[in-house]
């Protein structure tokens, strides 16, 4: 049996005793217990788009969801924040959690396959980020016996953690931000190592539904990247494949046009940094777009 054989029986073990002390987690902690403030708020905002026809009062609002932001012409006795554009910067959030709540039959039905299901992709979240770990080592040449098990047994200390006792089974737009920029990471690498132009697609949707998630959890998608573009001109022993890298690139950019397009003026970028500026001065632990761009 060769090394890299080895090694892949090895990593799916591991990857298998990570999801089942994962899914013993999950089953342990009840549904709506430690729940942030915020998910009652989004369960509602699902429940909508279920029941009501809520992406075409997008449409049919833009022109003045954008003036609210742009001209602080909201109902400040509502809310210290425009709501209706804060709900849409969570949108591919929300449409995650609304398709588990359409599964069930009832509420308890519903509530309870939020509670798997964003709990199931939390504990993915990380198997996929392990499996990450292996490609990016593979990728770059690196020792990749030691990469896996140390990205092995870093998801297994943080699953066993308190942080993410308190984020299983939470209701918010983190979950499948994570998720999704795991799927986009893998699939990104993928399409580098196996010069694949559908790894390259999925990489651009993925990152696209990082976006409608969470804004600012794509620096991680630009970080990798970025590093993964100039790995020849920094010293990195990687073969760069500059037409996986493109494709990725312009796929993600037309994706966002036709959503820009479709949404317009509610999706104008100055729109998304005015409503970041408004929730700067108002609570005070959020975080401008420009300071991901001084952190890198």
């Amino acid at each position: 049996m060769t090394a890299s054989r080895q090694l892949t029986i090895r990593m799916f073990r591991w990857l298998a005793v990570m999801l089942i002390f994962g899914f013993g987690l999950i089953a342990a902690k009840s549904p709506l217990t430690d729940m942030h403030w915020d998910s009652v708020f989004y369960l509602y905002r699902a429940k909508l788009l279920v029941e009501t026809p809520a992406y075409k009062g997008y449409l049919e609002h833009a022109d003045r969801i954008a003036h609210e932001v742009m001209e602080d012409a909201w109902d400040k006795e509502l809310s210290y924040l425009p709501q209706a554009h804060w709900y849409f910067t969570r949108i591919g959030h929300l449409t995650t959690l609304a398709a588990l709540l359409a599964l069930g039959d009832n509420g308890r039905e519903s509530l309870l396959l939020t509670h798997y299901g964003y709990g199931f992709l939390w504990v993915l979240s990380f198997a996929l980020l392990s499996i990450l770990a292996l490609q990016v080592a593979t990728f770059f040449s690196l020792q990749t016996g030691h990469v896996v098990t140390g990205a092995v047994v870093s998801a297994l200390l943080f699953l066993a953690s308190g942080q993410s006792w308190h984020m299983i089974g939470k209701l918010v737009a983190e979950v499948p931000a994570l998720f999704f920029v795991a799927i986009a990471l893998n699939a990104f690498v993928a399409c580098q190592l196996r010069k694949s132009l559908a790894f390259a697609a999925l990489a651009a949707v993925a990152t696209f539904i990082v976006y409608a998630c969470r804004t600012d959890f794509l620096w991680i998608v630009f970080t990798l990247g970025s590093l993964v573009a100039v790995a020849p001109y920094v010293g990195l022993a990687a073969r760069v494949w500059y037409q996986g890298l493109f494709t990725a690139g312009s796929m993600t950019l037309a994706l966002y046009a036709g959503y820009a397009a479709f949404f317009h003026p509610f999706s104008d970028p100055r729109a998304l940094r005015r409503f970041w500026s408004l929730l700067r001065a108002e609570y005070q632990s959020a975080i401008l777009p420009g300071s991901f761009v001084c952190l890198w």
